[in-house]
């Protein structure tokens, strides 16, 4: 079994888990008599103190040194590998560019986010995984692109069906992400320690479901005001990878009228996962 490691969210996770952020809270004007009150989370501030304007809120961020955060990468890493029984790894993480970038026309692809909210020792992490865990950058798609690349590649050449659940598969992916569940065969989610199989028709009904729903976290619009639920209980009456097609044209259409094709293939485009290079 070989694992097919999306190495990004290990270096987030790991790079994010030794930085703790201090939210002192200050009576205005009285700051040299220290704060009054600490929180670890932002969540955590009552809403009358975050709007009292006699309260100044200072944040801090306390980081502990480097090699804590590579003792993490290494932990999770051998876990990873440990909990899936692989006897080989690839190890994926972003490179530049994305070719979703230049077909997102409704809205940027990942327009939400905030660029500058990365870890310290990012690039730290990026050598470390690379130098010592074999980590190859992957440039022009997302990682997610490249392990489905890799997990697909395997699921053809082994004939693998999509209810043969005693087959002999040589891959399994191994991520947090819960788009790659739109890809068929061994998944394993390393944050919550779930190893699960992935059918062929759960892997369409799940790329539907998304379809429906949208990506809030990559800014991708779905049939707007529909929710996980909703989403559900329209696919629900599906049979076929054609009906679940049918059924989510017709929302697009009632949603956004004479461009509703034009959107939802922009959208379908976005979140469609390569199944092989230039797919």
């Amino acid at each position: 079994m070989r694992a097919l490691i999306d190495a990004d969210g290990i270096l987030f996770r790991c790079g994010f888990a030794v930085e703790h952020k201090k939210y002192k809270l200050y009576i205005k004007g009285e700051e040299h008599n220290g704060p009054f009150q600490i929180y670890e989370y932002k969540r955590e501030i009552p809403k009358e103190l975050q709007t009292d304007p006699e309260v100044v809120i200072e944040t801090s961020t306390e980081i502990e040194p480097l090699q804590n955060a590579l003792y993490l990468v290494k932990q999770e890493m051998e876990n990873i590998i440990s909990a899936t029984s692989a006897e080989r790894h690839s190890t994926y993480i972003k490179g530049k560019g994305n070719f979703r970038e230049a077909i997102a026309v409704t809205r940027p692809y990942k327009g939400n986010r905030d660029v500058t909210h990365r870890p310290k020792y990012e690039q730290e992490i990026r050598e470390y995984l690379k130098q010592y865990w074999g980590a190859e950058e992957v440039d022009g798609m997302e990682t997610d692109d490249k392990v489905a690349i890799e997990q697909w590649d395997d699921m053809v050449c082994q004939g693998i069906k999509s209810k043969v659940l005693n087959a002999n598969p040589r891959t399994i992916i191994c991520t947090m992400d819960k788009d790659l569940d739109q890809i068929p065969g061994w998944h394993y989610n390393f944050q919550k320690k779930i190893k699960y199989w992935v059918t062929e028709e759960e892997a369409q009904y799940n790329f539907y479901k998304q379809l429906l729903m949208g990506d809030a976290s990559d800014n991708i619009q779905g049939v707007a005001g529909l929710g996980e639920k909703g989403a559900e209980k329209i696919l629900s009456f599906c049979k076929t990878p054609k009906e679940m097609y049918l059924l989510t044209r017709d929302r697009y259409l009632e949603c956004y009228g004479g461009k509703g094709l034009e959107i939802l293939t922009e959208m379908a485009n976005l979140l469609w996962l390569l199944r092989y290079p230039g797919d």
